[in-house]
């Protein structure tokens, strides 16, 4: 049977073996002095399974189970543990168990520098050309923000929304988040078919529930929030606070892989490490319609198939003039897309059904434009919808997806109404 590099099976002496162990599954967390294993585990080992004499292999077991089993089976000599060794511990090699072969560290990932942990992909897409793979992501930023002390914390300007909720049950999910220092809870999930699909999204924090007989909770976790929601499940008036968090900026990167071709490449750099890019681009350079100035250069990698990222400018001029005889080498750069700024456009809205549909609730965005639609040429999809005017001076500028089709719904007969729209584009 082949087993993981990082498992190892031990062959248990009758009697005691002088092991402390906790946990399920067992962790080792100590060893006595006169422990016939001393030699062969340390603390940290885990415990996956225990072979009996007769061929039985007990998994699952956590620590009382596996002491129970080792205390009945001490007078056998046939006994084995398979174990797992913790992080940084390479189990000694054996004849059953050779050494494996070495395994190279993995390189840290080129993207590490522009991507951070809270971004959302809003999609991702791929292009081949000639063998240059080009990947593009495009991110909008969390407005959570990590404070010195580690707990994450909201942006001052997340918007707080009291939001009505109706009799029974409501199809929402809830987790806790550590925020300001303090548990709280937010809405993890919401099913396709929950009555409240267009008045909370995934993110919101909840602040408050306040019951319609004067109730108001606002220290819970997310069991006991669960228990407020069903136990007053048909109540009438109840209401929900919570804070929503606003999409970011959107950024969007390219990461290429580009092939070099022997000879001068007409190409400056500058910059120190880890920021090296592209300064300059001569008129007769192969490469003046494949790289951009200002191309940060991430990665060079030779035909002998060493890579190296390490770099300043001049190190990497070096490399590149050592090895311009050479077939074969490839750069992997990075390059920012150019940043997009909104524009406000508002558009009179005719009489009659538009053939526009909508989605979100903080946000309202545009989603599908029918064919049919008489302004179809005004709205695009992607357009944020900011606020509508309706005759008689009505304004509205808070309103979920449903919300905003009900005012639509109720005014089709009029032809003074606007639509006030936020769009993206590229500066």
């Amino acid at each position: 049977e082949t087993m993981s590099s990082s498992v190892v099976e031990v062959n248990l002496p009758a009697g005691k073996l002088g092991l402390v162990f906790r946990g399920n599954p067992p962790v080792i967390k100590g060893l006595s002095e006169t422990s016939p294993l001393q030699d062969e585990v340390t603390e940290g080992y885990v415990i996956e399974s225990l072979k009996l004499g007769d061929g039985t292999v007990c998994e699952g077991l956590n620590s009382t189970d596996l002491g129970e089993k080792l205390k009945e089976s001490a007078e056998s000599s046939d006994r084995k543990l398979i174990l797992k060794a913790p992080d940084g511990v390479k189990p000694e090699a054996d004849e059953d168990h050779p050494e494996p072969e070495e395994v190279k560290p993995k390189e840290a990932s080129p993207a590490r520098e522009f991507f951070h942990i809270g971004y959302v992909v809003e999609k991702e897409l791929e292009d081949s050309d000639e063998g240059n793979l080009e990947v593009e992501v495009v991110l909008s930023s969390n407005t959570y923000v990590k404070t010195a002390s580690g707990a994450v914390k909201p942006a001052e300007d997340m918007e707080t929304t009291r939001v009505t909720l109706p009799k029974g049950k409501l199809g929402l999910f809830f987790k806790n988040v550590k925020l300001d220092g303090k548990k709280r809870v937010f809405v993890s999930n919401i099913s396709e078919t929950s009555s409240m699909i267009d008045s909370l999204k995934v993110g919101d924090i909840v602040e408050e529930l306040e019951l319609s007989n004067g109730e108001t909770f606002t220290d819970f976790d997310k069991d006991v929030l669960g228990k407020h929601i069903q136990s007053s499940s048909e109540m009438e008036g109840r209401v929900m606070t919570v804070k929503s968090q606003e999409v970011g900026e959107m950024v969007t990167m390219t990461m290429s892989s580009l092939d070099l071709p022997a000879g001068k490449l007409g190409v400056a750099f500058k910059g120190s490490k880890k920021r090296v890019y592209v300064s300059k681009i001569s008129e007769d350079s192969p490469m003046k319609d494949i790289f951009q100035v200002g191309d940060v250069i991430d990665t060079l990698e030779l035909p002998d198939g060493n890579k190296s990222s390490d770099f300043n400018s001049s190190q990497l001029g070096d490399n590149l003039k050592d090895t311009s005889g050479a077939d074969g080498r490839i750069v992997i750069v990075k390059r920012k897309k150019p940043t997009e700024k909104s524009i406000m456009k508002t558009v009179d809205i005719p009489e009659g059904k538009l053939g526009v549909f909508f989605k979100g609730s903080t946000t309202v965005l545009v989603s599908k434009i029918s064919d049919t639609s008489p302004v179809k040429e005004e709205f695009q999809v992607g357009d944020v919808v900011d606020s509508i005017e309706l005759p008689g001076g009505e304004k509205f500028s808070k309103f979920t997806a449903k919300q905003l089709g009900e005012h639509l719904k109720n005014s089709s007969e009029s032809t003074e109404r606007k639509i006030i729209l936020k769009r993206q584009e590229s500066a």
